[in-house]
């Protein structure tokens, strides 16, 4: 048996495990299209046929094995494979795929324990019914779970297991594809302290060059200062969490402190003018914002998009829906309709950053009970 395996209230510690599909998009297509498997594929417009405009929007990981990644140049991608497949994407399928695997997993868990992240990500707490004193049987709970949906999709899926959401989902990068990392509590800085400093989830190209600066390279680099040495009390939850301090599977996000919005933004490595790349980029932002509020059990009335053109000038357009709600459908034309706007609005230059928000939020529970009060 493990040691160390409740925290300091004498509750045993949570098994979380984060499921991740690998290559989505890239292999939704190809399991519709199997004569693509096993070769270099790129989601997005093919240069050749676009004046040798467009940008990756996801890749194969035979295309990967070339250096290729979402948000090169898609001519830079045909530079690195002359052989490379490029293909159109499509959101109806993203989106009915995505729903028949959550419905498998589903099987395996009530509600309650499962968070749907995103299109292509979710976290489980298995707590109730797997213990980290039988580490065979977590493993064998998992396994069933990636060959359904191989089975069912032809999709694989990389898993992580840990006593925190934060660590779990850290894991389920690990071993890609068709991996799965268990990172039992004691051996939690054992298995992080390599890892770089931007492993951890929140910290990006903005915040990595000011760590750097500090000398923190690798998650060893944070380990190795004092608690008084950190500037800040995020880097003090990461210091935690690298430690092996952190147990708890809302522990990250009760850190994350109550926004007043919820929004996703890219910079891409390749600026574009044509809307139809901008659209498709922002419609896949647009995808992360609705599972956070989804999440959240939260409902809406403020839409923002931002564009940034590649003289650094930002521009932003709003809109405010005559009620609360959260469809999708309907946020995805609005969004789309102000993005085309603005768009034409800055004159159509070339783009360099994407963004979509929502804001003025209201719990789904809030709102029944105004709507209870007014009928």
């Amino acid at each position: 048996l493990m040691k160390n395996m409740k925290t300091t209230n004498g509750h045993q510690l949570p098994v979380i495990i984060h499921i991740d599909m690998d290559a989505f998009f890239a292999s939704c297509i190809i399991a519709q299209q199997p004569d693509l498997q096993g070769k270099p594929v790129v989601v997005g417009p093919d240069p050749r046929k676009n004046n040798n405009k467009g940008i990756v929007l996801t890749a194969s990981y035979e295309a990967r094995k070339y250096g290729i990644h979402s948000g090169m140049p898609a001519i830079e991608a045909l530079r690195r494979c002359p052989d490379i497949l490029f293909v159109s994407a499509s959101r109806s399928l993203y989106t009915n795929v995505s729903n028949r695997i959550f419905a498998i997993i589903a099987k395996y868990i009530r509600k309650s324990q499962f968070k749907q992240k995103s299109i292509d990500e979710a976290t489980l707490n298995c707590s109730d019914f797997l213990s980290w004193n039988n580490v065979e049987e977590i493993k064998s709970f998992c396994r069933k779970i990636q060959t359904e949906i191989y089975e069912q999709e032809k999709i694989t899926c990389s898993m992580g297991v840990a006593s925190s959401s934060i660590v779990a989902k850290m894991a389920s990068s690990m071993e890609k594809p068709a991996g799965l990392t268990i990172i039992p509590p004691d051996k939690i800085t054992d298995m992080l302290k390599e890892l770089p400093i931007t492993a951890f989830p929140g910290i990006g190209r903005k915040t990595a060059p000011k760590l750097q600066k500090m000398g923190i390279v690798l998650i060893k680099d944070l380990l190795a200062l004092k608690p008084s040495q950190l500037p800040n009390r995020h880097l003090y939850f990461y210091y935690q969490v690298a430690r092996g301090e952190i147990h708890d599977p809302l522990v990250w996000e009760e850190k994350i402190r109550q926004r007043k919005s919820i929004g996703k933004q890219t910079t891409l490595k390749e600026h574009t003018e044509d809307i139809k790349e901008i659209i498709a980029i922002a419609q896949r932002l647009l995808d992360q914002v609705t599972a956070k509020i989804d999440e959240k059990s939260f409902l809406f009335r403020t839409l923002t998009v931002t564009l940034r053109s590649n003289d650094f000038v930002t521009k932003s357009l709003s809109y405010s829906f005559p009620s609360y709600h959260n469809d999708r459908l309907l946020t995805e034309k609005t969004m789309i309709r102000l993005m085309k706007r603005l768009h034409a609005h800055n004159g159509n230059k070339k783009i360099r950053l994407v963004g979509v928000r929502v804001s003025n939020f209201r719990k789904i529970e809030q709102q029944k009970q105004l709507s209870a009060f007014f009928q």
